[in-house]
């Protein structure tokens, strides 16, 4: 105990000490915690187990002459008996009795609820493995081959008193179950305990059931659910209720099972008393057990304080200083990195669209190999990022291509037209695959989820439509916005969708389950696009207001506002490492941006109108912009 009390206050110190930036640090201590109260716990386990061998070995000597002394003890499995109190390791026994089920219930009671019963076991063994550190637990339901009373747990107490034991049996009579306990061997106690819960009248929530017109057989199915339900409460609550007498730091494992006894059926009436028995052990455990650490702390302290000297102190503060600059000249050394990529880019192509119309929309394949564009035509092309090579022509649209996606495997392509519709196409062989219809307005923005398995869409009908890749049925539409949806993105992890609109917010989603996580304003006027980068942790934003946002996507957060251009900011994208933030704007310029700091670090100039489209290729040394003037070019850096 005094080891875990010197290393518990060395922790405490540092984790004061240590910054919000240094979180993994901060968990790796709060691993140390953890790891040393498991071997805190086992100690007292182990300890335990010690002291009950004396009393395990006179119990061995006594158990024939108890077995044939006392006839009652037929219906035990001795042999297993004896197992028991050999066990190695330090766990709580539970047994489970037959119920004494009188015969004017239902057949079903006699038939089903034995078997039933077993799922009890089930459930120990889920969430109290008698493997586990913290709460093991030994369970039998075969035990008995008939029910048992209280004098029947008063005689097995006789033998298998120094093993921590817990007994579940119950009466059910024609109209109600009185569910019994019995339990030695908490707190030391080796004396039996007896005690039984508040009666449940089975036959009047049947007559509730049938009331509310379910079926006779589904009413008794449903009452010996709940039957069972009560009995893995009961083992559940017992469980943690020893462990927390032995263990002041133990979490009880029912706090976490609420909602699976909520669905089998038990009401909180039934749950509460349970767990608020718990909570008042747990409060007082913890506050007797934080008091006599924090006198082993006190001793501690004082040690520690007589053998601290100034010598150590200026060589911690010497380290301290010495990493800091470390970590300073690195972070330059990163920035100067950044501002050489930046300027190293170079115009290195200029491709002309489609009868020279505006090109809205540029999307580079997974492999870095070719990427596709859309134009006010009613098509999309693909081309070749090396060479510039057009390779393909999709035309399928009865209206001009607004928007285009490649799914991450690279054999999907998606495109989005001011005729409602999304076209999805095969990349290498050309062929139409399928058409989604379920827009009112034209599309506006696609992308396809990280697992390629969902495609988003935004449109002019102020919604957002998630589809499904592998049968293309619309999953679900999203309420979204109070006007246009420009963009949507979809985070890494392929848990949250963002989408900006023309009504100047940006909405984020829980893509799982369609529900709105928050809206983030600030841009003053409408979001033409929105972007997630590589780590998950920002959002970036692109606005009319000549602006663009950075924020933070976890909380909601705005962190900055970046300011340079003097037009539109149509299009954002963010470099694969995370590093450089591109926007291209309505004047006609490309800035790059340090996404870190927020900084403009160089300005892309070529385009002769609206910069409407950017993106980066996988490997981040290559852009790619579409322009209102016709053209599309393709950028490069050194590396």
């Amino acid at each position: 105990m005094l080891e875990y009390a010197k290393a518990k206050d060395t922790r405490d110190r540092e984790l004061l000490k240590l910054t919000v930036a240094q979180t993994a640090r901060r968990m790796e201590l709060q691993e140390q915690e953890q790891r040393d109260r498991l071997k805190l716990a086992a100690l007292q386990r182990d300890l335990m187990r010690e002291l009950q061998a004396k009393d395990i070995q006179v119990k061995l000597a006594e158990i024939q002459t108890i077995w044939d002394k006392d006839t009652w003890f037929s219906k035990l499995n001795r042999e297993e008996t004896k197992q028991i109190l050999l066990q190695q390791q330090h766990r709580l026994l539970i047994l489970l009795s037959p119920p004494k089920i009188s015969k004017r219930c239902p057949e079903t009671f006699c038939e089903d609820l034995p078997i039933e019963m077993r799922s009890v076991g089930d459930f120990l063994r889920q969430h109290y493995p008698q493997q586990d550190v913290l709460r093991p637990v030994k369970f039998y339901s075969d035990y008995f081959t008939e029910s048992i009373g209280d004098i029947d747990v008063e005689r097995l107490q006789r033998i298998l008193s120094p093993v921590p034991t817990t007994i579940l049996y119950s009466d059910i009579s024609d109209y109600a179950v009185t569910f019994r306990v019995g339990f030695w061997g908490f707190l030391n106690n080796q004396e039996v305990s007896l005690f039984s819960t508040k009666v449940f009248d089975w036959e009047e929530a049947k007559d509730a059931l049938l009331a509310s017109g379910v079926s006779e057989k589904k009413a008794l199915r449903m009452i010996r659910q709940l039957i069972v339900a009560i009995h893995k409460l009961l083992a559940g609550f017992l469980a943690d209720l020893y462990y927390l007498n032995i263990d002041p730091c133990y979490e009880p494992q029912l706090f976490n099972l609420r909602d699976e006894l909520a669905e089998d059926g038990l009401a909180e009436e039934w749950v509460k008393p349970y767990f608020d028995i718990l909570q008042d052990i747990q409060g007082r455990q913890g506050e007797q057990y934080e008091q006599e650490l924090k006198k082993l702390i006190e001793q501690v302290e004082a040690e520690r304080q007589s053998q601290e000297t100034a010598k150590a102190e200026a060589k911690r503060q010497q380290q301290i200083e010495k990493a800091a600059k470390a970590e300073a000249q690195r972070q330059q050394q990163i920035e100067e990195k950044i501002i050489r990529k930046a300027h190293s880019f170079k115009c290195v192509q200029t491709l002309n669209h489609v009868a020279m119309a505006s090109v809205d929309c540029v999307v580079i394949s997974p492999d870095g190999k070719t990427f596709a564009s859309n134009s006010n035509g009613n098509c999309s092309q693909v081309w070749n990022l090396h060479t510039g090579e057009l390779i393909r022509t999709f035309s399928g649209h009865s209206g001009a291509v607004n928007c285009v996606a490649i799914n991450p495997n690279g054999k999907i392509l998606a495109s989005g037209s001011y005729d409602r519709t999304i076209e999805l196409w095969n990349l290498e062989t050309g062929q139409e695959i399928s058409t989604l219809k379920g827009h009112s307005s034209l599309i506006r923005s696609l992308t396809f989820s990280p697992d390629g398995e969902t495609l988003a869409s935004g449109s002019q009908d102020n919604s957002i439509k998630l589809w499904n890749v592998k049968n293309w049925q619309e999953i679900c539409t999203l309420p979204s916005h109070s006007s246009s949806v420009y963009s949507v993105a979809i985070s890494p992890d392929g848990q949250t969708l963002a989408s900006g609109s023309y009504d100047k917010t940006i909405q984020l989603w829980n893509i799982k389950n369609g529900h709105t996580i928050c809206s983030l304003r600030g841009h003053s006027k409408s979001v033409s696009s929105v972007t997630i980068s590589p780590d998950g942790q920002t959002l970036a934003s692109g606005s009319y207001d000549h602006t663009v946002k950075l924020w933070n996507l976890k909380t909601g957060q705005e962190i900055r506002t970046l300011r340079g251009h003097s037009d539109y900011v149509n299009s954002v994208a963010i470099s694969p490492d995370g590093q450089i933030l591109v926007s291209g704007s309505g004047d006609s310029t490309i800035k790059l941006w340090d996404l870190k700091n927020g900084h403009t670090i160089f300005t892309l100039t070529g385009h002769s109108y609206n910069v409407n489209s950017v993106c980066f290729s996988p490997d981040g040394n290559t852009l790619v912009s579409g322009s209102n003037d016709g053209s599309i070019k393709i950028w490069r850096c050194d590396g």
